[in-house]
């Protein structure tokens, strides 16, 4: 609902009174519901909902005769049961009982689990963040406008005012004048419109519990009645008039369900459940009834901005000015007739002698006796003024309440009578304790800060005492199986526990048979090691030891071979180094001077050794000893082997001759 504020700052959250035209005693039947959007079939929406089996299903006289009926049948039927003094029935000892029972404890957990996680879904494709560019605004738009496309200002809206939908987009228009259903974005679309409408219908699939209580021949509470048919209205007004809160109740509740259905189903199987599941179910349905109401509430308080495009009257020059409509200028030309009548003979004679003088300007300014211009000059100057403005639009922020219709302040209303019976309940127990407190008579009294925080805890303990009795008289307490099936679970239970032990005790068995193998593996494996490795160092030891000597041996008669050698060559080199010499003068009565000098160079630097006749060498024998008297050859003479002559034969001493010049 739009409120009558205009301003050029950001989007912000205002705290605000919901409007009297919401405040209705009989809500608006206008509009009506609108069906989900048709989809592929998935796991998540396996069928799509006709809509016209959507809205009949929605008319006031469906949930209203089966909530009469349900209450009625409750009274009845604890009658019936108080008579026979709370025996219970034969069926409901039976096979057959107890699994409708856990069949239907099983269905209503996976249906909810179910549709927990499609609402999650929903929610997340919607959910803006409020970290955005238009922070809490577009949090509170997305939480209070289900319809249309995503995006703060973009919201198809009802006005109750002129009975259609709208935007306040100017450049968005509706398709067949009702929300697109291809629309995506907005919650109601994601998943609110096709879930909310089944777990609606679920609250009457869920008056089962009630027929499990009476079956077992108990009373069923005022409080299980009153809850179930409360459930039933609420749903149905949160989706027949798609109130906003509508989907917290969905996804909160569904969610709650799921735990719950499961813990019946894990109880009539006879499994023990920790009893921090059902203190956790307990703390967890009072959450629900104190943040869903507090969240519902909220709603009628707040407003926020939205950005819109404002509109503004532009002048400008008449050359760029927009042509004046023909109902302008029948008002105008109505308008000069009037003034004309009123203006006297003397003013249009004025007018007529300028013009004709050629003074036009002049003849524009005269007026008549109320003081406006008559004639063609006030046609003239209404065109000119309507040409000079122009509607323009710029960007601003309205402020629009998070509710449009008085439908959806109904829903909100009725939420909150139905959780009135807890609330009462609550102070009931508060002001009880806070009395209880103030007056008592012996003891200090405490402050009212400290009276007040102890009463309040009373109230909690008090409420979560009664939440854990309806929560275990949902169903008549605990469904126990027939003796014979008892007996088969328990036997059953008890093989699995039997079998289960056997298989620990093997596994544990061949888990120890398994280490002693690799333990004899091991030492096996470290033995055969340690053998190899004694033996080696021993064998290691020996060989080096053998190695030694061998090398020692081998060096030694490495040395005395090289030893006898070098003195063989030595006592060689004695021998031949008088023979060279001997040879050397002898080549001189042979060569002239230079070549002496080559020859005996190369001669005494050849590495060739020749043996020789025994008579040179004691021939060489006495030479040396005739020249002992000489001095010895330097150093650098003692690392070339002196090598003597060849013994020429006589083709060599003729070929000789022939070579040494003749003289005359």
């Amino acid at each position: 609902m739009v409120l009558p504020s205009f301003t050029s700052t950001a989007p912000s959250v205002h705290f605000t009174y919901p409007p009297s035209s919401l405040l209705k005693y009989s809500p608006s039947s206008n509009p009506g519901a609108l069906s989900p959007p048709v989809s592929d079939f998935t796991l998540a929406r396996p069928f799509n909902i006709n809509p016209e089996l959507y809205n009949n299903a929605l008319h006031i006289s469906v949930p209203l005769t089966i909530a009469i009926i349900y209450a009625t049948t409750v009274v009845y039927v604890n009658g019936v049961n108080k008579r026979r003094n709370y025996k219970p029935w034969s069926f409901s000892n039976t096979f057959a009982f107890y699994a409708f029972v856990v069949s239907h404890n099983i269905f209503l957990a996976i249906y909810s689990g179910w549709t927990f996680v499609g609402m999650l879904n929903a929610i997340r494709k919607s959910w803006p963040g409020i970290d955005g560019q238009y922070g809490l605004a577009g949090a509170a738009d997305t939480l209070c406008k289900m319809h249309g496309p995503r995006g703060v200002g973009s919201a198809a809206t009802y006005n109750a005012s002129s009975s259609r939908w709208g935007f306040t987009d100017r450049a968005m228009k509706l398709a067949e004048g009702s929300p697109d259903t291809t629309d995506v974005g907005r919650i109601w679309n994601e998943g609110l419109a096709f879930y909310g409408w089944l777990f609606y219908l679920s609250k009457f699939y869920e008056v089962i519990d009630t027929a499990i209580i009476l079956a077992k021949g108990k009373k069923s509470s005022n409080l299980q009645t009153f809850h179930h048919t409360g459930a039933m209205l609420c749903m149905w007004a949160g989706i027949r008039y798609m109130s906003p809160p509508i989907w917290m109740f969905t996804f909160i509740n569904s969610g709650l369900h799921t735990l719950m259905y499961t813990y019946y189903t894990l109880s009539a199987l006879t499994i023990q459940v920790p009893r921090a599941m059902k203190r956790t179910l307990t703390s967890l349905q009072i959450a629900q009834i104190i943040f869903g109401g507090s969240y519902a509430l909220a709603h009628l308080f707040v407003s926020y901005d939205i950005p819109i495009e404002m509109p503004y009257l532009y002048a400008h020059n008449l050359s760029t000015a927009l042509p004046s409509t023909a109902s302008t200028i029948s008002s105008a030309v109505s308008s000069a007739f009037t003034s004309a009548a009123t203006a006297g003979i003397g003013n249009w004679l004025k007018k007529v002698a300028l013009r004709a003088a050629g003074e036009e300007g002049l003849a524009e300014n005269v007026r008549n006796y109320q003081g406006e211009t008559f004639g063609i000059d006030a046609i003239h100057a209404a065109d000119v003024e309507k040409a000079q403005q122009e509607i323009r639009y710029r960007m601003g922020t309205q402020r629009v309440h998070c509710l449009d219709t008085s439908g959806e302040v109904f829903a909100i209303l009725l939420n909150l009578i139905y959780l009135a019976p807890l609330a009462i309940l609550f102070i009931r127990y508060f002001s009880r304790s806070y009395l209880n407190r103030v007056n008592k008579s012996d003891g200090p009294k405490p402050s009212k800060q400290e009276n007040f925080k102890a009463s309040s805890k009373d109230a909690t303990n008090e409420m979560e005492r009664e939440i854990q009795e309806a929560m275990s008289g949902k169903q008549g307490g605990t469904t126990e199986p027939p003796p014979e099936t008892k007996a088969k679970i328990e036997k059953a239970k008890s093989d699995a526990k039997q079998g289960a032990s056997d298989l620990n005790d093997k596994v544990q068995k061949n888990a120890k048979d398994t280490s002693a193998k690799i333990q004899k593996a091991a030492n096996d494996m470290g033995n055969r090691a340690k053998d190899v490795a004694g033996d080696y160092p021993e064998k290691a030891k020996n060989a080096a030891n053998d190695m030694s000597a061998k090398a020692q041996k081998a060096g030694k008669d490495v040395k005395e071979f090289v030893n006898d050698d070098l003195k063989a060559l030595q006592e060689k080199m004695r021998k031949m180094g008088g023979e060279g010499a001997k040879s050397s003068k002898s080549a001189l009565n042979f060569k002239g001077k230079d070549d002496d000098k080559s020859d005996s160079k190369s001669r005494s630097r050849s590495p060739v050794k020749h043996s020789e006749p025994k008579e040179e060498e004691d021939k060489a024998d006495v030479d040396v000893n005739e020249e002992d008297d000489k001095p010895e050859t330097d150093g650098m003479a003692q690392s070339y082997e002196v090598v003597p002559d060849e013994p020429k034969t006589e083709e060599m001493k003729k070929a000789e001759e022939d070579m040494q010049p003749k003289q005359e």
